[in-house]
């Protein structure tokens, strides 16, 4: 399949039945009020800055000293490894899996009208154990990193997930000729006997230049292990309802991985990116074990608040709370937790005996109705 230049810009990504949240040409929220806000001159400020810094002040990123991570998990325990920004590093069993990784110096079009990164991932990418999946939640530039997925599908050959219309821009207009499934919220995927994927909804936007506004899916993922260990990654998300059916839809979540950041100017972001205190409400709802901060920390510009004003917020959302530090964690760059999983219960000689005998009188009753 070949593409036109006027195919990029009438940005066809997906066409599809319509639904609650596609008109047969954009994707859109559920809720009719949750579009993105714009405003002009907070927009040219913040550009003028970005603009400096990467110019004039070229500020070079904090060095994190990078850990080089284990090729896989402990016995009986999830790793999780925070890299930088929303990239994890996730381990269990045989399985690694990252979720929107990102390794570049800056994120946006070029080098000039970009944010720039301004602390270094804490993991190298040369160091990455084998990749086995990549769970890619939309397609902002701070999220869908090209040149690191590239590397990676060129190293590893993962299988990407993602949300609606962003396999055919990997594919089609990157020419990435990468493994990936398109999914849309609900979906879910087996990509092995122990893994259950599931493409969740998120209150967002999709977008890579003035064209193609929406024209993709953008989501979270739940991860499901040996159907008792569930992990959630939410991905860029304003707080709204949609947790609620998570956890009603998917249960209670063993690790969450949850954005405190880019909040702030809250008129123009709270419809896009929640704010700590939002996201310990998520973390109660979901009744996690171990919730996880993202998304803070990595990137100058991307919006207004101080660059320890999300963690500040954080620790007295979760004073209010109740929560301790164990609850929610904030790890630094490279850092990493092991979390041990709940085990499979196999059913005892007696338990089986019960079962089979269930099964025969379920079966027996459905023969006589």
């Amino acid at each position: 399949m070949s593409l036109s230049s006027c195919d990029y810009f009438q940005s066809t990504y997906y066409r599809g039945p319509t639904s609650d949240h596609y008109n047969g040409r954009k994707f859109h929220n559920t809720d009719p009020q949750a579009k993105p806000q714009f405003n002009i001159f907070g927009a040219v400020a913040r550009g003028a800055k970005i603009i400096l810094t990467n110019l004039i002040l070229k500020k070079q990123p904090t060095f994190v000293p990078p850990v080089v991570p284990t090729p896989k998990a402990p016995p009986h325990k999830i790793q999780i490894t925070f890299i930088n920004h929303v990239t994890f590093l996730i381990q269990y069993e045989d399985k690694n899996i990252l979720t929107d990784p990102f390794w570049s110096e800056y994120a946006g079009l070029n080098q000039v009208f970009s944010v720039p990164r301004i602390k270094s991932p804490g993991v190298k990418l040369s160091d990455l154990p084998k990749i086995d999946y990549i769970l890619l939640s939309h397609n902002h530039y701070d999220h869908m990193d090209i040149a690191t997925l590239r590397k990676i599908n060129n190293q590893f050959h993962p299988h990407i997930f993602t949300g609606l219309g962003n396999c055919y821009y990997l594919n089609y207009i990157e020419k990435l000729n990468a493994k990936c499934t398109e999914m849309d919220w609900w979906q879910s995927v087996k990509p092995d006997s122990k893994t259950e994927i599931t493409f969740t909804p998120a209150k967002h936007w999709s977008s890579r230049g003035i064209w193609d506004k929406n024209e993709t899916l953008w989501g979270g993922f739940a991860i499901n292990i040996n159907q008792k260990n569930k992990i959630f990654f939410a991905g860029d998300t304003g707080y709204d309802e949609h947790f609620e059916e998570i956890a009603k839809k998917l249960g209670a979540m063993k690790i969450a991985l949850l954005p405190i950041g880019a909040y702030k100017p809250r008129k123009m972001l709270h419809h896009s990116h929640m704010s700590p205190t939002e996201s310990v409400k998520v973390h109660k709802i979901l009744k996690t074990e171990v919730a996880i901060a993202m998304h803070f920390g990595t990137f100058f510009g991307l919006s207004d608040e101080g660059p320890k004003e999300a963690i500040q917020e954080l620790h007295g959302a979760m004073i209010q709370s109740k929560l301790s530090s164990d609850n929610f964690r904030v790890l630094e760059h490279g850092e990493s937790i092991a979390i041990p999983m709940t085990p499979v219960r196999l059913p005892t000689q007696t338990n089986q005996r019960q079962v089979n005998q269930e099964q025969i009188t379920h079966a027996s009753q459905s023969l006589t109705e």
